[in-house]
């Protein structure tokens, strides 16, 4: 059933039971089973995670004029599963329904629904790889991992498909609240945005180079893998592996990093990841190569008479990925480079994921003569503008907890970060604490005197805000 609409499930429980010799089992029993105790069941997971897509599906057939999370949704859910009245409130209690993310629409005509469950179940691998790692993750449980799953689909149907022959740039932004979440989401987005045909991913960092190796190195030990990092190497390999950026990490000597455990750099269906950033450092013009940036080099692509973005081609290429400072003489490096490949820039489809996009993206240079077709811009923010323009199949996702300077971009700056497609409010995580959880903001006291019963700051013994 994943991917699918949902059909009676415990018809389907029962053939695979008998199939490979157990008993049936009545729905009682079964709804007994999904809803277990243990949050770590595996068959709790996998139910958590379809219910969940079911809850949240969009433009899919069978959902009728449901509407995404609503009870009437879960009810169809119930109906197509075949559960019935009596036991629907006990999986209700353990699947509560998600009352998913906040998004805003700009309604670009250019753009067209492409993201379905059919594409999701189709090419995958990434997505698995990464749920797989927080499902190990003892600060993620199988509710948090739904929702993420949930949210990230929301961000990536929202780009353009990359296998589209028409060139549509999209730009959004995605809320979240501090330190709550948001680069395991933008992770997930990279990961299904991969997985959906996305060639070249960049993400730009903050502006010291401590924050790029975090966000490099977390990239690489979850989603990388180290199949990637060694780019073939054989493990046993002792001598070349001690190379790597990695050799003496704990985490690396402890088998804590991913491993997907498949020659990927062998298979024709997953594709491979090039970094051209490392842990050790940022991206440096030319180190790497510019046949590590370049599709058209060497036998990638299975027919060079086709673009990259052709189904032929896309599915079968090397994907590259960069974390790199907000600096404008590293981005300068990178946008030197991509004008120096081979490859048609027009034919490669680009995610560029900007982590903490009010810092140093937004175009804060005050505009001298503000009727100019071409802007003053500054440094970090002309590169952006750079990359966009260079790369006219790049989608633009910016990620912040502060959104107030990127909303108020200039609209009419076509150049700009301006979030003209969607913004994506991610929900408030389970166990945040904000500052609502702390003072008493938006609270009515209608007129009566604050107390410890009804006072956060009396409880607290703050002072107000």
């Amino acid at each position: 059933m994943d991917g699918e609409a949902p059909s009676p499930l415990l018809s389907t429980v029962n053939f695979y039971a008998s199939r490979d010799g157990g008993g049936a089992i009545d729905e009682h029993g079964l709804v007994a089973a999904l809803s277990t105790g243990d949050v770590n069941d595996p068959a709790r997971i996998r139910f958590q995670l379809l219910i969940s897509r079911w809850d949240s599906a969009v433009g899919e057939g069978w959902v009728g004029s449901t509407a995404v999370n609503s009870v009437e949704r879960r009810a169809l859910v119930y109906e197509k599963l075949c559960i019935f009245d009596d036991v629907r409130s006990q999986l209700d209690a353990a699947f509560p329904r998600d009352p998913g993310a906040v998004i805003i629409e700009g309604g670009d005509s250019a753009w067209r629904p492409w993201y379905d469950a059919e594409r999701q179940l189709a090419r995958n691998f990434y997505w698995k790889a990464y749920a797989s790692v927080l499902e190990l993750d003892p600060g993620w449980n199988p509710a948090a991992i739904a929702r993420l799953d949930t949210a990230t689909t929301a961000v990536v149907r929202r780009l353009a498909d990359p296998s589209w022959s028409d060139r549509y740039q999209s730009k959004g932004l995605v809320v979240g609240y501090v330190q709550s979440g948001k680069t395991a989401n933008f992770t997930g987005v990279i990961a299904k945005a991969v997985d959906a045909g996305y060639r070249l991913i960049i993400i730009l960092t903050g502006t010291v180079e401590i924050l790029r190796r975090q966000t490099q190195r977390r990239l690489d030990m979850e989603l990388v893998g180290v199949e990637n990092i060694l780019g073939g190497i054989d493990e046993s390999d002792v001598a070349k592996v001690s190379t790597s950026d990695y050799h003496a990490d704990q985490d690396w000597i402890d088998g804590k990093f991913l491993r997907h455990g498949i020659p990927i750099h062998n298979l024709d269906d997953v594709p491979t990841v090039r970094r051209l950033s490392t842990f050790e450092g940022d991206y440096k013009r030319l180190r790497q190569g510019l046949a590590t940036l370049d599709f058209r080099a060497g036998h990638e692509l299975v027919d060079k008479y086709k673009a990259l973005y052709d189904p032929v081609n896309l599915f079968r290429s090397d994907v590259r990925i960069a974390v790199v400072k907000k600096n404008s003489t590293v981005l300068k490096r990178l946008v030197d480079d991509l004008g120096e490949i081979h490859a048609d820039l027009a034919e490669i489809p680009t995610l560029i994921i900007d982590d903490e996009a009010d810092q140093a993206s937004v175009n804060t240079k005050k505009q001298k003569l503000p009727s100019a077709e071409e802007k003053e811009r500054t440094a970090v923010n002309q590169r952006i503008a750079d990359l966009m323009k260079l790369l006219t199949r790049a989608q633009y996702v910016g990620y912040t907890a502060t959104p107030f300077a990127n909303v108020f971009v200039d609209p009419d700056d076509s150049a700009d970060i301006f979030p003209k497609d969607f913004i994506v409010s991610l929900d408030r995580p389970a166990g945040y604490m904000g500052a609502s959880d702390f003072h008493d903001l938006d609270v009515d006291f209608s007129g009566g005197p604050k107390t410890i019963e009804n006072s956060n700051e009396r409880a607290l013994g703050l002072p107000p805000l």
